[in-house]
């Protein structure tokens, strides 16, 4: 998590800027607030933070859950694979997992506010913990 934090963040889309890197600027801006969205693990990193894509997810028509709808659909069209050429563009393998693993997320988000959820931080769904614990026992 560490490395891609370092890459998609506010300061690189300020250099990428001033540099008048457009499309890189563009799609690193899509993914750093991808990353934010999917990374809510406090009821108050949003305050805390001042930045409203921090906020927890408390309705099932956020226009957060769209976006990461519409960056799964630009992910899955990001897939040249098929014209042999992956210069802008992902490996099938890639864009169908990105695509798959949006929508998942957004399934599962929509899915938990309307079954009597107050809020979701998706941060939390993840297995960090599980796969620290196993590498403590591999150790």
């Amino acid at each position: 998590m560490h490395l891609v934090c370092n890459i998609f963040n506010e300061k690189t889309c300020a250099a990428l800027s001033q540099r008048k890197m457009e499309d890189t600027l563009l799609f690193v801006r899509k993914v750093t607030k991808m990353w934010k969205i999917l990374n809510i693990k406090s009821m108050y990193a949003g305050s805390n933070l001042n930045d409203k894509e921090r906020n927890v997810i408390r309705d099932p028509n956020d226009v957060r859950l769209g976006f990461l709808e519409n960056i799964a659909t630009s992910f899955k069209k990001s897939d040249n694979s098929t014209l042999g050429n992956r210069i802008r563009g992902f490996t099938s393998d890639t864009a169908n997992a990105l695509h798959q693993t949006l929508n998942g997320f957004v399934n599962l988000i929509k899915t938990l506010l309307n079954v009597h959820h107050q809020y979701v931080m998706p941060g939390s769904i993840q297995s960090d913990r599980i796969e620290g614990e196993f590498g403590i026992l591999r150790g």
